[in-house]
């Protein structure tokens, strides 16, 4: 057998030239010419189109041209992304285009893919979100239709537009394979006092200081927020968060003075500023113009609904005091947007143990008595809160970490509870986060497959997974993630949930 070297030799000897030495790179070889993927050749445009195309292993950077004519005499883009799509707003009905990309790194070199034509359409272009979700007779509509979902959490996707946008164009075709169409994003990220940012000050914070908005970062949600309606995809976006990770109240509280300023609701609630930081932030989002789509915040369709906080809690103090909370902050919001609908955000917790429950389903009624200061009966009854909201995490809520009856009881119990609760108040009900702590055990995949069954034997309005991630980004940051197809490609779990998604999204009314 003739050595490596020897072969070398050989085919230097032959003049065969092309053979390529380790390290270099045939530029007319097809592995590096990007594949475009969408719209199709000959396609017909939106005013608001992405554009894919098939990435090259080892390549972040491509050079993106859209043109009048196929000569790409006459650009009208010409620009370098990193990441595989490209968004563009500014489509007319006046012009056929061209587009083409290319990989760009070290080699400048680079060969043209194919370039492909897509035609105006037929009618008037018209977004494909352009109304508001509603509830009406306890149902969410839109447009007169019933609209039932399952969704994802997806917190991270506006700090990751700045990172890397890839990821999230990688999420959202996860998501756009599962069949979602609503995500639940923060829609906040604040100081460098508390949580991620404390140790990284290269996290995309929103708002630096009290008042003070990093432009940058906001256009990163505008970019996301877009993407999203682009694949009919909608939001239920938070404006803060009870937690420390991403500021949160202990923000607030820290630039307020305060000396415990981690998880305390009752200096949140009762400093005046950070109740007027907190609603300058409200109003200041609200009327934003996104600089993507043109649209307003509080006239964007795409946004199916705002949260006053990620799981608030007063632990110790009467419910009555978020609830009033609740009413003031809702009553705000709704002074300045009155298209869309407001919900707390909570975990569907209550005081008292209240008759209202199946209080005999429960092995461990904590939820019940939760003395969290929070009442789900009393939050979902105020006028102005649109849906009620919960969030089902088992292990954390009493009830074990091994799938058995007493779990499989409390998961259908607290499932049809939140909803007859909601439901009674003449509004639909969403658990706006589940998930079980567990890597691959089969409690898992066994706990999912029955909220999925169950959430069909009710007809759930909707819910959304803590969380479908498509890659290692995020898979390991919570055991019960579904991951794919990246991270631990979690096939199985993904199929089921997409044909969850689907069985909810076709039910009748």
């Amino acid at each position: 057998m003739l050595s490596l070297a020897a072969l070398v030799l050989v085919f230097a000897l032959m003049g065969c030239d092309s053979v390529n030495q380790p390290g270099q790179e045939d530029e007319n070889s097809s592995s590096y010419i990007p594949e475009l993927i969408s719209p199709e050749n000959g396609a017909k445009f939106t005013q608001s189109t992405l554009f894919k195309w098939k990435g090259i292993r080892g390549v972040d950077t491509y050079r993106f041209q859209l043109g009048i004519t196929n000569d790409f005499e006459e650009i009208i883009r010409d620009t370098l992304v990193n990441g595989r799509t490209f968004l563009e707003n500014e489509l007319t009905e006046a012009s056929q285009y061209h587009w083409r990309v290319k990989a760009v790194n070290q080699n400048s070199n680079r060969q043209w893919s194919a370039s492909w034509v897509i035609y105006p359409p037929t009618d008037p272009i018209i977004d494909p979100i352009d109304d508001f979700v509603r509830v009406e007779n306890g149902k969410f509509t839109v447009g007169g239709e019933v609209l039932r979902f399952v969704g994802t959490n997806a917190y991270y996707l506006p700090n990751y537009e700045k990172i890397n946008s890839g990821i999230v164009d990688n999420a959202f075709d996860s998501f756009e394979e599962a069949g979602i169409n609503v995500i639940r994003m923060w829609a906040f990220y604040d100081g460098y006092d508390c949580g991620y940012s404390q140790n990284d000050p290269n996290e995309n914070v929103i708002q630096t200081s009290p008042g003070v908005y990093s432009e940058s970062a906001l256009q990163d949600l505008d970019r996301v927020i877009a993407k999203g309606k682009e694949r009919n995809m909608r939001f239920i976006l938070p404006f803060i968060n009870y937690w420390d990770e991403l500021g949160g109240i202990c923000q607030y509280n820290t630039w307020a003075g305060a000396e415990n300023p981690g998880r305390n609701m009752d200096f949140f609630l009762n400093n005046e500023q950070t109740q007027q930081w907190y609603r300058d932030y409200i109003e200041m989002l609200l009327n934003r113009v996104n600089t993507v789509t043109g649209i307003a915040y509080k006239d964007e369709p795409a946004i199916m609904a705002w949260q006053i906080i990620n799981e608030g809690r007063n632990r110790q103090k009467q419910p009555e005091i978020i609830r009033d909370w609740y009413q003031e902050i809702a009553q705000f919001i709704k002074s300045i947007d009155s298209n869309h609908l407001v919900s707390t955000g909570e975990e569907g917790f209550d005081e008292g143990t209240p008759s209202q429950y199946s209080v005999g389903e429960y092995s461990n009624t904590y939820v019940l008595r939760a003395q969290e200061g929070t009442s789900y009966i009393m939050n979902t009854a105020i006028p102005e809160i649109d849906f009620g909201s919960a969030h089902w995490y088992p292990q954390d809520f009493g009830f074990g970490g091994t799938w058995n009856d007493n779990m499989k009881r409390a998961q259908e119990a607290w499932l049809t509870d939140h909803k007859n609760i909601a439901n009674s108040f003449g509004k639909p009900f969403v658990l706006g986060e589940w998930g079980h702590h567990n890597w691959t055990d089969s409690s898992k995949k066994t706990m999912y497959n029955n909220l999925y069954q169950h959430a069909e034997s009710i007809a759930l309005d909707g819910s959304m997974i803590w969380q479908l991630t498509a890659d290692g980004t995020k898979c390991w940051e919570f055991a019960g993630n579904i991951c794919y197809p990246g991270g631990r490609n979690d096939a199985e779990l993904f199929n089921n949930f997409r044909n969850h998604v689907q069985a909810i999204r076709s039910m009748e009314n």
